[in-house]
């Protein structure tokens, strides 16, 4: 569905938020040129999905989060509900309403979403989670989608964010943005527990290509059969110095779960890396993550025996949509090829978070298996 324009922000009375959003509706109904430009015939189609509470805490964020939203309605139609939340000392509240509008296939009506974006500062968080639930879509999930630092204690923001998770379906983080991320996704697993989606995680996200690549790679038969012989994993991640490579663990968490690896934590953390052993049957496992919390860039594992077998998978910014597989059995020459290897944007992350209807059992066990390594619990 081709996008256009969304429209410019109406600044409306925080006490009357459906009803602009409804006079809104009638006015597009009734003269969508006059709102949406010129060229939009009517009938205008509205469609609701979801509801989508989205948190930014800089404008930066929310303009970013914005366009996001623009481009994700065209898949997964929605009210979006942008909180701008600021600790400051001044008491602000403030409301907007703006459309998200899509062209539909030739000879159908434009689609469009509304967006409400609140403003609160100082004293005026403690009213947020009362303003907006009643602008909640009825029977209708709902997403809340907090892509940056996740307040873990008391204050305002983190009681915003425990009010919120009472009415939502599913909490949607970037792990990449958090101080702490292993520790941090683990709170934020304990407290998502209740919700019928779960926690979802944009950089566990990320890693899907990966997990299909090492899948692919491993499935034949005699590839197959060296995974009971790994005695090594590197992991390397892009990211800022200093900074936990937990798309890294996340990512060893998938491999060790998967095939029954028992951490032995907790690892040692040393700068950018993190080092520790885990147990399977007939041995031991070496692992190695190192970077900081950008993309995982390669993934290198060794099995032990006769002949020695060391796969590396690597990938950086100029390859496009494909990887590098290089695979060495003892001291032979390696066979090198490469394959497609298809990530996804913001927009794309979200919408396939969206989709799952139930939490996502895999990213649960790999989580705690990332916990009991970095972590030791």
């Amino acid at each position: 569905m081709a996008r256009f324009p969304s429209t410019a922000p109406a600044r409306v009375d925080v006490r009357a938020i459906e009803r602009e959003v409804q006079r809104l509706w009638r006015e597009v109904s009734e003269r969508p040129e006059a709102v949406l430009g010129e060229g939009v015939a009517a009938p205008v189609t509205r469609i609701c999905t979801l509801t989508l509470l989205a948190v930014a805490s800089t404008e930066r964020t929310a303009l970013r989060m914005t366009d996001v939203i623009g481009h994700l309605v065209a898949q997964h139609p929605c009210r979006s509900i942008l909180l701008r939340l600021r600790d400051a000392a001044e008491d602000r509240l403030e409301a907007s309403i703006a459309l998200h509008c899509g062209r539909g296939a030739p000879g159908r009506a434009p689609v469009c979403c509304e967006q409400i974006t609140v403003e609160a500062a100082g004293r005026a968080l403690a009213r947020v989670p009362g303003l907006i639930f009643p602008l909640l879509v009825p029977d209708l999930p709902v997403y809340v989608w907090w892509p940056e630092e996740v307040p873990s204690g008391g204050g305002p923001s983190g009681d915003v964010l425990r009010r919120l998770i009472e009415v939502a379906d599913a909490l949607v983080v970037d792990s990449g943005t958090l101080a702490e991320p292993v520790e941090a996704l683990a709170g934020l697993a304990a407290l998502a527990r209740p919700l019928p989606r779960g926690l979802r995680d944009l950089t566990w996200g990320r890693l899907t290509p990966w997990r299909d690549l090492l899948a692919q790679t491993f499935d034949p038969e005699p590839m197959a059969a060296a995974l009971d012989r790994v005695d090594q994993v590197h992991i390397v991640s892009s990211g800022p110095a200093g900074t936990q490579p937990v798309g890294g663990l996340l990512l060893l968490g998938w491999l060790g779960s998967r095939l029954g690896w028992e951490p032995e934590g907790p690892a040692v953390r040393t700068g950018d890396q993190v080092e520790g052993r885990c147990r399977r049957s007939g041995g031991g496992v070496h692992v190695r993550v190192a970077g900081g919390s950008g993309p995982v860039t390669s993934v290198e594992l060794a099995a032990g025996g006769q002949d020695r077998l060391v796969v590396r998978l690597s990938r950086s910014s100029d390859e496009g949509p494909s990887a590098r597989v290089e695979v060495r059995t003892g001291r032979g020459r390696p066979r090198v090829h490469t394959t497609g290897f298809v990530s996804f944007d913001e927009v794309g992350l979200l919408a396939r978070e969206i989709d799952l209807a139930a939490p996502d059992l895999a990213f649960v066990d790999s989580l705690q298996w990332a916990c009991r390594l970095a972590l030791g619990n």
